[in-house]
């Protein structure tokens, strides 16, 4: 008995789009063919080809890039697909206005004189060549913002635990030293002095402040209402006159007419 093995047409999916661009396609599995795609809104169309990688994957390459992020790649370029004929047209004029090579990715200097060279020109080819330039020099100032962040984010969780370790310590000292001037005050109200010197000679004055903090609201508003009714009521009136709607007890509706 012989084993037969059936080959795969992975161009299969690309052709049906071809023929029919409501082919269903699946959104982690891209399909072998060739296409066009923009990956920068309003930047210029690229063409990609979709291959078998030889080890059971597939890889993406344009004239500017010998392997693209998949991601970026699939689907949009389902949306795009081309003949031959029209990928190799493609392919031909994006190779004529190619980008400087990688290793020039990082100056951006460079870069940005190339843009402003290739806006000084008029025809079609300089357009191509500013587009291009433009779609690398934003690669660029995104791999920086990468590394920036790749940079931030580790001091950032650093600081973090730092500050959680150190927090309490500090919240602690802090208490310590408000109870501790508190006691020196209250020596120095009930000696009558009015202050002490610092370890520099610097006199420094000290007094007891009592801060008043309502703990209880409903025990406080109770007691407010039988010592100060009429200035409660006004004061609550005042604050709540916008949630009062018709129906609710104690709020009475009255129609104003005014001139538009």
């Amino acid at each position: 008995m012989s084993n037969t093995i059936e080959a795969v047409d992975v161009y299969a999916t690309w052709r049906g789009l071809l023929q029919d661009p409501r082919t269903p396609i699946v959104e982690d599995q891209p399909a072998c063919g060739r296409y066009a795609v923009q990956f920068i809104k309003e930047g210029p169309v690229v063409p990609v080809a979709i291959d078998p990688d030889g080890s059971g994957g597939v890889v993406a390459t344009s004239p500017f890039s010998d392997s693209h992020d998949m991601e970026q790649v699939w689907p949009r370029a389902a949306k795009r697909p081309l003949t031959s004929e029209d990928f190799e047209a493609l392919w031909a004029k994006a190779g004529s206005n190619q980008p400087p090579a990688e290793d020039d990715a990082d100056d951006v200097e460079a870069l940005i004189a190339r843009v402003e060279a290739a806006s000084e020109l008029h025809d079609a080819a300089s357009e191509g060549d500013l587009a291009d330039a433009l779609h690398v020099l934003k690669r660029s100032a995104d791999d920086l913002a990468e590394r920036q962040k790749s940079v931030e984010e580790p001091l950032k969780q650093q600081l973090a635990a730092v500050s959680d370790t150190y927090k309490p310590q500090i919240e602690a000292a802090k208490t310590a030293r408000t109870k501790a001037l508190a006691l020196v005050a209250r020596h120095l109200q009930d000696t009558g002095k009015d202050g002490i010197k610092g370890r520099y000679g610097k006199k420094i004055s000290l007094r007891v402040r009592e801060e008043k903090n309502v703990v209880d609201p409903g025990a406080f508003l109770d007691h407010m209402l039988e010592t100060n009714r009429p200035a409660v009521v006004e004061a609550v009136a005042k604050a709540l006159k916008g949630k009062a709607a018709a129906g609710t007890p104690g709020v009475e509706v009255v129609e104003k007419v005014s001139a538009q």
